[in-house]
């Protein structure tokens, strides 16, 4: 049925409120060359699919609006046509991303609460390597705990954790 999320993202992320988020923060973190989220097609699902594209391609140039919108979609559990995809693709990419100590433990924080909320789908594995790349810091405990969960939550939380500890030895980098 075409008239669900899954072709129709929530208002927060439509076309025209990412692209004018993106223009908002560029201004705000004085992006010297941003990104022009200009697009010649009618679907605003497929604007908003390149505008996404786009912005995941600007984490690899450090731009901080980019940096910061790609956070903001990672964390945010909605789910559209082909969304995993470019979550797990901003996901990877914010792992060489200079991100802040703030940024990170944002990351950490809301990562915890879509797993605890079982609000994730097969992008997790990228998650699982964001982690593992910024660190659990003062969550580990907290990821613990879903190991006491069942199902989903148990299964991501032994990949993270193990993840982690791979790591940490020296083990399996990405």
């Amino acid at each position: 049925m075409k008239n669900d999320t899954y072709y129709f993202p929530p208002n927060a992320w439509t076309f025209s409120e990412v692209r004018q988020r993106y223009e908002r923060l560029a201004k705000s973190f004085k992006v010297k060359d941003p990104l022009l989220l200009e697009y010649p097609y009618e679907s605003e699902l497929i604007k908003l699919k390149h505008a996404l594209w786009e912005i995941s391609r600007g984490i690899k140039k450090q731009d901080g609006a980019a940096i910061e919108i790609a956070i903001e979609f990672v964390l945010s559990g909605v789910f559209f046509h082909y969304s995993g995809y470019i979550r797990a693709t901003m996901a990877r990419r914010l792992k060489s991303a200079g991100l802040s100590e703030t940024a990170k433990e944002r990351l950490r924080r809301g990562l915890f609460k879509l797993f605890s909320s079982d609000t994730f789908g097969p992008e997790h594995k990228e998650f699982a390597r964001l982690l593992r790349n910024i660190e659990l810091g003062s969550m580990k405990e907290e990821y613990r705990k879903l190991l006491l969960g069942g199902g989903k939550q148990q299964m991501v939380a032994r990949e993270i954790l193990s993840t982690h500890l791979t790591a940490k030895k020296g083990g399996g980098g990405n």
